[in-house]
């Protein structure tokens, strides 16, 4: 029987400083996704982004591009198909993401970008997220919650028992 893992993630995006004369936009990000290990698949993924001086905040990325996705990347985009205008957020982790939890920090190619084409090989990367303590993935374990909640059960269990 497989438990899925539900991550939770939080960063902050740069707001000094600029990429090919692009001023970074500051804001923060959010949210959590599930990441199965086993079958090397995203579902639920919840993240948001704030506003920041140029870019407005998204409350949702739904879709995940599964072809560039994986235990150490998770790319997802505001919509799929033609990408021209739509936005896109790119995660890299320092370590693989696994089933058995833990913190795992962002590292590398993390922005939110906004799409010039149909393809997403041109864009604009007004976001950059910091790379420091405040961007890190951390996780809460299903099995945990379920274990402590049997093992409640059994015990009221016992008390009705011998009373």
């Amino acid at each position: 029987m497989r438990l899925a893992v539900t991550w939770f993630i939080s960063g902050s995006f740069d707001d000094n400083g600029t990429l090919a004369g692009i001023p970074f936009d500051g804001g923060i990000l959010g949210g959590s996704f599930v990441y199965d290990a086993d079958i090397n698949t995203y579902s639920d993924v919840n993240i948001f982004t704030t506003t920041g001086r140029a870019l407005p905040g998204l409350s949702a990325y739904p879709n995940v591009d599964a072809s560039d996705s994986d235990a150490s990347n998770l790319t997802v985009f505001e919509r799929m198909g033609d990408l021209n205008g739509s936005r896109g957020l790119f995660l890299a982790f320092a370590s693989g993401l696994t089933n058995a939890g833990g913190t795992v920090l962002l590292a590398g190619r993390n922005a939110e970008v906004l799409s010039l084409n149909s393809t997403c090989n041109s864009s604009l990367a007004p976001r950059i997220l910091i790379l420091d303590g405040t961007a890190k993935v951390t996780t809460v374990p299903i099995p945990a919650g379920f274990w402590l909640f049997s093992s409640g059960l059994g015990l009221l269990g016992w008390v009705i028992r011998r009373a």
